[in-house]
């Protein structure tokens, strides 16, 4: 998706299997930004930006890595501990919610 930060179109993006999931991603959070419909794009200031360019990675890298968790032991056992050990209840704990449930796969 386009964004302006600092009057300069940029683009933010994350790929989740091949699938470009930024708008929805960004569209379901009470993160909402202004509208420039000028530019039909959010504007984002530079924190914000900085913020969702490292949420998209972490998410990207996370959806990587469940899914060799999957493939390697099973859906059943990465739904079982994602369950039993997930403790996120926002996108700020996300990424170290999903290290620790992947610390479980490491033993």
């Amino acid at each position: 998706m386009k964004v302006l930060v600092n009057g300069e179109i940029v683009t933010l993006e994350c790929r989740i299997n091949g699938i470009d999931c930024s708008q929805d991603l960004h569209g379901n959070t009470s993160h909402k930004n202004q509208w420039n419909s000028d530019e039909e794009c959010f504007e984002m200031s530079v924190e914000e930006y900085t913020w969702w360019k490292e949420y998209f990675v972490n998410k990207e890298t996370d959806e990587e890595r469940k899914y060799e968790i999957i493939n390697e032991h099973g859906y059943e056992a990465w739904d079982t501990a994602f369950n039993d050990n997930f403790f996120a209840n926002d996108m700020e704990d996300e990424h170290s919610a999903m290290l620790a449930v992947f610390e479980l796969f490491k033993q």
